[in-house]
């Protein structure tokens, strides 16, 4: 995903050993001592059109942008920049600051960028290749800004999607904890003017994933129109979320949900897609992500009254449905001229959200910059910019803002496109509120009592922590398995003999989440000759699930032990909201749960305790 950077925020200070910085200059206010008077403006063709359309903050504070340049007679290549942290041009990086690179001949538009854990760089979009052709493409560059040639056909993938001459636009990606990528976008339908939601997943090589979707393409279409998918998230299951718009009546937002084998999830909105029409106007989503107090959040434009947008921000269950804990009946937006449209969004670490587009009247060049910034219930922060919004003229004719992200002093970078004469890069920064670690991560992991299926896990105790989530996975496997525990130390089992695996864990604080500690790999002991598995595995059961609030728990240990269980029933915060003890009888249990009208809809994690192992699943409240 191009969005949401507060991990690497929290690493950055980790390492840098920052935990605020004093400044006096009010949130929302351009910081002077950036590039020129906080501007900045990257010219590649003096006499061309040149855009950012995405840009990524790295671990040292310099800056990536990507986006597209013109080489000449109307032509467009992909092109990336990396700047200095003070928005001087990094020279070390590809010629003089700038790679440049041709896709497939004709014209490409470069959307979105993510960067791997090794700083090897992918960016995605459209490359045009003859008559009405647009595929799909994907490029990999090393570090230092030069094609990959390892990726790909000597660093480049082009993936047709529609069977035949039509427009298909990868507009967003995001990267699996196994390296495989996922580029999200658009495809047409061949001798139409019709659109649809495409998924594509990539092997780390950039060959396509023949496990997910068919041949490596999923599809969502919508049952009202066409429909486009903006931006692109993986939940904690390894399922996809995107969010776009589909042309209901005039336009909607949506959120498609697709499972981790490329298959729309019936479960979630209308057979995979939840459809949000949010006025008597154009509604779009353009940007998706979690925020760190567990809710899934989208941002974009709300249509206010025909031909008038606002700045939309809204927040939706698990399933789907609109959160009417936040803003109002779950949806936030904000006014500032007759067109105001958030392209992009980042989390804060304070929880705060801000949203990065464009702000304009009536008449055609009348658009600038704008960021604007919301509470965590989803009202406006009234001590940012001017009454929660800044709108910033940095070119004569026309700028717009694509992109927004954050260094680790908690200046906010901001990116999109600046026309004077012609089109050209814009970066501007902004301060914001200094930053404060506000809850550790985890450390002094150690893993003990390795056997052929199980082993413990043990950490350090932040301080303020109260609640801890641990994730662990086998090398190979794309999905992490997840445990909710209040203790420091906790036992996994069921493992496989002589395999490697990794784990890390994070924690819950008062005033906040921790991000994920730095992962430990442990190798279960090969199976002894005449070992064997117990025949019987402990198993939990939840029905119905999802359920209103009435369900049954059994649970069997697969022995006969006679015990006592705590029994847990936990947020995704981390926080308890039901707890009791419950004896085990010839190692089982039986248990029936009321909590109708006491929790609100979403996910929640059931924990079973029994002899110093925790058991867990998943129930999701409707």
């Amino acid at each position: 995903m191009k969005k949401l950077q507060t991990t690497a925020i929290l690493f950055c200070l980790a390492l840098f050993g920052i935990t605020g910085y004093t400044q006096a200059q009010q949130p929302g206010t351009i910081d002077s001592s950036f590039a020129t008077n906080g501007v900045l403006k990257l010219i590649p063709n003096p006499f061309g059109t040149d855009v950012a359309n995405d840009l990524y903050v790295l671990p040292n504070d310099k800056v990536l942008l990507a986006g597209i340049t013109d080489v000449g007679g109307f032509m467009w290549d992909a092109c990336v920049y990396r700047i200095m942290p003070n928005g001087t041009v990094d020279s070390t990086f590809g010629t003089n600051g700038l790679t440049v690179f041709d896709i497939g001949g004709g014209e490409d538009y470069t959307q979105a960028m993510a960067v791997l854990p090794n700083g090897k760089i992918i960016v995605a979009g459209g490359s045009y290749l003859g008559g009405a052709e647009v595929d799909f493409f994907a490029a990999r560059l090393t570090e230092d800004g030069q094609l990959d040639a390892s990726f790909g056909n000597n660093g480049k993938v082009i993936i047709p999607i529609s069977a035949g001459e039509a427009e298909d636009v990868a507009q967003a990606i995001a990267i699996q904890p196994d390296g495989k990528i996922i580029l999200a976008g658009s495809y047409g339908i061949f001798n139409t003017t019709d659109t649809h939601t495409a998924l594509v997943r990539l092997n780390e090589n950039g060959t396509l994933d023949n496990t997910f979707g068919t041949n490596g393409i999923a599809f969502q279409i919508s049952n009202y129109g066409d429909d486009v998918a903006n931006d692109v998230m993986l939940l904690e299951d390894g399922s996809i979320l995107t969010t776009g718009y589909a042309d209901v009546l005039n336009q909607q937002v949506i959120v498609t949900k697709t499972t981790a084998n490329g298959i729309p999830d019936a479960t979630f909105g209308e057979n995979g897609i939840a459809y949000y029409d949010l006025n008597s106007g154009s509604d779009v989503g353009w940007s998706i992500g979690r925020h760190p107090n567990g809710k899934l959040m989208v941002s974009g434009r709300k249509g206010n009254t025909p031909g008038k947008t606002d700045f939309m921000l809204m927040a939706i269950t698990e399933n789907g449905a609109l959160d009417n804990s936040f803003g109002i009946n779950g949806v936030a937006s904000k006014n500032q001229l007759l067109n105001d449209a958030a392209l992009d969004m980042i989390f804060e670490p304070s929880g705060k959200i801000v949203l990065a587009g464009s702000s304009g009247g009536s008449l055609l060049g009348s658009n600038d910059f704008s960021i604007c910034r919301f509470n965590e219930d989803g009202s406006i922060d009234a001590t940012f910019g001017t009454g929660g919004v800044t709108v910033s003229d940095i070119a004569s004719f026309f700028s717009e803002a694509a992109a927004v992200g954050m260094q680790s002093d908690g200046k906010l970078i901001v990116a999109g496109r600046a026309s004077d004469i012609n089109n050209d890069f814009g970066v501007v920064r902004y301060f914001s509120d200094p930053l404060v670690v506000v809850c550790e991560a985890p450390e002094n992991l150690t893993t003990t009592q390795i056997t052929s299926s199980s082993a413990t896990l043990s950490w350090g105790n932040p301080a303020n922590a109260t609640n801890f989530q641990v994730r662990y996975r086998g090398i190979n496997d794309a999905q992490w398995t997840k445990l909710y525990v209040s203790a420091t130390t906790v036992t996994i089992n069921n493992l496989i003999p002589g395999s490697k695996y990794a784990w890390g864990v994070k924690a819950s604080c008062d005033n906040g989440v921790s991000s994920f500690s730095k992962n430990v790999k442990f190798k279960t002991l090969p199976q002894r000759i005449g070992e064997e598995n117990s025949p019987m595995e402990p198993v939990i059961s939840v029905y119905p699930n999802p359920t209103s609030g009435h369900f049954q728990v059994s649970f069997s240990t697969g022995s006969s032990v006679t015990s006592t269980a705590a029994v847990q029933i936990i947020n995704i915060y981390g926080q308890v909201v039901e707890s009791l003890a419950i004896t085990l009888v010839d190692g089982r249990m039986e248990h029936t749960f009321d909590l109708s009208g006491k929790l609100t809809a979403g996910t929640y994690f059931l924990t079973i305790a029994v002899d110093g192992t925790i058991h867990s699943s998943r129930i999701v409240l409707q």
